[in-house]
């Protein structure tokens, strides 16, 4: 398996429960960057649901990223997916395969 070696790390709130049930391990999620709210820190959609995300990397407002669950709780953590990762699932997906790299 393909991925960055950056751990994605987020602030939960209780209200999220629904969505952290349907999570699970191994999962890989298409997520989206809503909003930048400082050099390392971002608000993340992930199924509908509003994350704050905190990262070395940088990303942009509404770029989309794929993320693997690599643990669920106590607390939440992804792994963020390569570009070539991420050509396999749009592919397996029957997705758009066009990719900004």
């Amino acid at each position: 398996m393909s991925v960055l070696p950056e751990n994605l790390v987020f602030v939960q709130d209780d209200g999220l429960s629904r969505m952290f049930r349907r999570l699970k391990k191994g999962m890989r999620i298409k997520s989206r960057i809503v909003l930048v709210l400082s050099p390392n820190r971002y608000v993340l959609r992930i199924q509908g649901y509003n994350l704050v995300m905190e990262s070395h990397l940088s990303f942009n407002r509404l770029d989309e990223i794929w993320v693997e669950v690599q643990q669920v709780r106590p607390k939440l953590k992804v792994r963020l997916l390569d570009s070539m990762e991420r050509f396999r699932l749009r592919a397996k997906l029957n997705l758009k395969t066009d990719i900004k790299i």
